[in-house]
């Protein structure tokens, strides 16, 4: 959008000074329901502190104040375009006792201004929750208030923070409102006994590593305790984060061939805000990891500590898929392959692939390695290997051809690919690295005084792969891993595997699933109850960082042990509503909003 279009829209938004708090609406029984008379709308956002963050006209470091009307509630929002850097706000709630707690957002299609993230917390939380709403369906002729349901609790003494977000990857906010409905006695004693409670804790949260800093500013290291205290009163029972992806590390690294993100970012080179959205979220990852390191933080080790404080285990992932860069970035004689050129991946034709070999001693040692360091300074549970980022994990390299040699006395680049022979041999390389793992828990575990845990992140054992076919044609022999007593868990995605379930059983290994991304395998309460049918009683979910600050799937994922609500999930959830907004400034919705707006610039 033009810079025009952008005045033209922002004198739209006028201000009149009518100011309310306004009660109204009916039945307030539960978080899903209507306003009821006992209802309290705070909808004078001009009383949020200071007083100087807010402002009456445009302003490039304030809100902009703007009056507003709805049906049941009318008030005065407070409004930063992207681009604005506005400051925290405090908006003193003034009630006692429990409530549930909603805020009202307002989503400005018209602005073409992307869409709104902003952060909110109570004034006695430690840290914020990160919320991007759904975009409202607003048209020429009607715009929308998105009523988000935070959370119940005892709001005595409370007062709301709201941050904007600003910076490389600044968002749009608007705030019109914090409604508070209060809870019946006997509610509170419900609510009170569910959260004391730890048996419906069944899900494993799984946090990228980088994808989080993507989507808001992160200005501070203790700005990751955002992704961790979400979890206090869920069915969270592990944090599960990446540490890094192949031989790139989202913390300071020493071991050789090795790359730290803050030193080695693919963006360090680009201009200050970059061309795309892609290219900001990679410069906000590139420099908050660097003025983490240069603080002494390390993500992981922030997020460990407060997860331990609230009950939950920790365990950190590692990417096995090492990867070249196809001359994409410039690492300038750095990394893996600078120093291992030899442990490529080869075709059977000879044919090199930048990927790096588990066939090579160099590369299980130098995972080995990246897994001791990480130890070493993170005070984690257990560690998790993700080969669903790793296929293929080895093909026809040298150490594979020798093998089969010896063992059939023919050269594997001949065989059929498919040959029992040839998967048998692959399946040898890849049960020495797993035993080589297990013994380095069972090290580390000696030394600290307490298990470390060990689990896989897999595809069902008849599954194709997704370059490929079935994990043990992929050298993933995982039924032999759980035979060994190898592992604690095995995480598997989209599918439920009836025999690793069975050996599961025998050997103490606890079976985990992650339905899937898209159509009927996405996760939902639906899939969910489907996998409880089947004997699931663990689940996790992948990139829950990119889902959690989505309103709608984390009212459902923060309940997902309570197996009643999934299966009748309509009847529990917290519906969120869409308030039409009659007028906004001195403009009349209905009438006025196509003439003010969509006909001009």
């Amino acid at each position: 959008m033009s810079m025009p279009n952008a005045r033209v829209i922002l004198s739209v938004l006028m201000l009149f000074s009518s100011l309310f708090l306004f009660p109204s609406g009916v039945d307030a029984a539960s978080p899903s329901s209507l306003p009821s008379d006992a209802t309290i709308f705070r909808s004078d956002m001009t009383h949020c502190l200071p007083t100087a963050a807010h402002a009456e006209t445009n302003r490039v470091d304030t809100w902009r104040a703007i009056p507003y009307a709805a049906k049941e509630v009318r008030g005065t929002l407070l409004y930063a375009p992207s681009f604005v850097n506005a400051p925290e706000l405090t908006l003193p709630i003034d009630v006692s006792g429990w409530h549930h707690l909603r805020i009202g957002i307002w989503q400005p299609a018209f602005a073409y201004d992307g869409d709104t993230r902003l952060r909110v917390k109570l004034s006695g939380d430690s840290a914020f929750r990160r919320l991007h709403p759904p975009r409202t369906a607003d048209n020429q002729k009607s715009t929308y208030i998105r009523e988000v349901y935070l959370r119940a609790d005892d709001l005595t003494d409370q007062a709301l923070v709201i941050r904007k977000m600003n910076g490389i990857v600044g968002r749009n906010a608007a705030v019109a409102y914090v409604r508070l409905d209060p809870i019946p006695a006997d509610e509170v004693a419900r609510i009170k006994a569910d959260r004391a409670q730890n048996d419906t804790r069944n899900l494993v949260a799984t946090i990228d590593g980088v994808t989080y800093l993507h989507y808001g500013e992160y200005s501070e290291p203790t700005d990751v305790l955002d992704q961790i205290e979400l979890y206090r009163h869920s069915d969270v029972a592990k944090v599960l984060w990446a540490v890094n992806y192949g031989d790139r590390t989202n913390y300071p690294t020493t071991v050789p061939g090795a790359l730290f993100l803050g030193a080695h970012g693919r963006t360090r080179h680009t201009t200050e805000f970059g061309s795309n959205d892609y290219v900001r979220g990679e410069q906000q990852a590139h420099r908050a990891f660097r003025d983490f390191a240069a603080a002494g933080q390390v993500p992981q080790v922030i997020a460990a500590k407060h997860a331990h404080e609230m009950g939950l285990e920790f365990d950190v992932m590692f990417r096995l898929g090492i990867l070249g860069d196809l001359g994409f970035v410039d690492l300038e004689g750095e990394g893996f392959f600078a120093r291992y050129p030899h442990c490529r991946q080869v075709l059977a034709d000879g044919t090199i692939v930048d990927k790096a070999s588990y066939a090579f001693d160099e590369t299980q040692d130098f995972t080995l390695a990246l897994m001791r360091e990480t130890l070493s300074m993170v005070d984690a549970d257990g560690i998790n290997l993700c080969f669903v980022r790793g296929p293929h994990a080895l093909q026809y390299e040298a150490p594979v051809l020798e093998r089969f040699l010896e063992r059939h006395h023919e050269d594997a680049r001949k065989v059929a690919t498919d040959d029992p022979r040839l998967q048998a041999v692959r399946i040898s390389f890849m049960n020495e690295y797993l035993e080589k793992v297990h013994r380095l828990t069972e090290e580390i575990a000696a030394q600290r005084g307490r298990p470390l845990n060990l689990s896989v992140w897999v595809w069902p054992g008849t599954q194709g792969v997704w370059l490929g076919g079935t994990p043990e044609a992929e050298g993933l022999d995982v039924k032999h891993w759980i035979k060994q007593g190898w592992l604690d868990s095995v995480i598997v995605q989209e599918g439920v595997d009836e025999e690793y379930i069975a050996l599961g059983k025998e050997t103490g290994c606890d079976y985990v699933l992650f339905t899937g991304y898209r159509g009927e395998k996405a996760m939902s309460p639906a899939t969910v109850t489907a996998a409880y049918g089947a004997g699931v009683k663990q689940f996790a979910y992948w990139d829950m960082d990119a889902v959690q600050i989505m309103p709608d799937p984390w009212n459902w994922l923060r309940r997902i042990g309570h197996r009643e609500e999934m299966a009748d999930w309509e009847t529990y959830k917290p519906d969120g509503r869409l308030l039409p907004l009659e007028q906004v400034g001195h403009v009349n919705v209905a009438r006025g909003l196509v003439d003010a707006v969509y006909s001009g610039g």
